[in-house]
């Protein structure tokens, strides 16, 4: 656990995985340091590939957030999320249900019905029968309680769930405050028995995925950036490679306002197995 004072000592890296919600920007706007970062990194010839719990496949992500927030797309080499890897996984699914169509009961603050339908997979009614929950995304300050509530009803049915996005809690730009996510349901789901499929960070398959065109690249090469300890950090590490931690996102309540000392100590005995490689406040030079 080392604490830096900028990216600019972290150059021997040839690839950089870099979470987006607050690592380079809040859903609301870039934020300028690490965008700098992000030019500074592409110009001396380093991939800088986005990792993302977001369910929105990378078509997406470029639409509805970089082109939003004027963020250069060409920045990066490749966009991988959550979302993304569930759509490639379809395929795979439906040879599991051993069905050509699809029924589910989707949570999600977006319209997803157009794209689940180019796949077959049709979103139904609570009371409808269905295949699979697909958990993508809830809106800030939803009613965690009563969503709990709603599946429990699938529970009792031992209907299994896809969740394309781990997040448990992220910092929302639009009310300037950290929000659960509906990581946070599939974990209540898991917990009481439910049987979950997570797609995402700190899981191997999003990192696999990263890399699957740099099988010449070695791991000691490529830096992990992101803000959750959870997922960023603890992913990275199971993944074996080396990591930033940047305070100034998810964490930011817990550890901006303390000493390094201090903030190393709350790691270790908070949350034990995980060990951030490096520290910075936010990203920047």
């Amino acid at each position: 656990m080392k604490f830096i004072k900028g990216v600019k000592s972290l150059t021997k890296y040839d690839i950089y995985l870099i979470d987006q919600w607050g690592v380079i920007h809040n859903g609301i706007k870039k934020f300028t340091k690490a965008y700098k970062v992000l030019l500074f990194l592409k110009k001396i010839g380093k991939k800088l590939i986005i990792i993302s719990n977001s369910s929105e496949n990378s078509l997406s992500t470029i639409k509805n957030t970089l082109n939003k927030l004027k963020i250069d797309k060409n920045l990066f080499y490749k966009i991988v999320t959550g979302g993304e890897i569930f759509e490639k996984e379809i395929k795979k699914i439906k040879l599991k249900f051993k069905k050509k169509k699809l029924k589910c009961y989707c949570i999600s603050e977006f319209n997803k019905k157009e794209i689940l339908l180019k796949q077959n997979i049709f979103i139904a009614k609570k009371n409808e029968k269905i295949d699979f929950i697909l958990a993508s995304s809830i809106k800030p300050n939803s009613n965690i309680k009563r969503l709990k509530n709603e599946l429990n009803y699938f529970l009792d049915k031992n209907i299994p769930m896809i969740c394309t996005n781990p997040d448990k809690i992220v910092f929302s730009g639009k009310i300037n405050k950290l929000v659960y996510q509906v990581g946070i349901l599939a974990e209540y789901y898991k917990q009481n028995g439910g049987r979950v499929k997570f797609y995402g960070k700190p899981y191997p398959k999003i990192f696999q995925e990263c890399l699957t065109q740099e099988k010449k690249v070695s791991k000691k090469r490529v830096l992990m950036i992101g803000d959750s300890l959870q997922n960023d950090i603890l992913g990275g590490q199971n993944f074996n490679i080396d990591t930033l931690f940047i305070l100034n996102g998810n964490h930011k309540n817990e550890f901006l306002k303390l000493e390094d000392n201090e903030i190393k100590s709350i790691i270790k005995n908070k949350w034990k197995k995980i060990n951030p490689t490096y520290i910075l406040d936010q990203l920047k030079l």
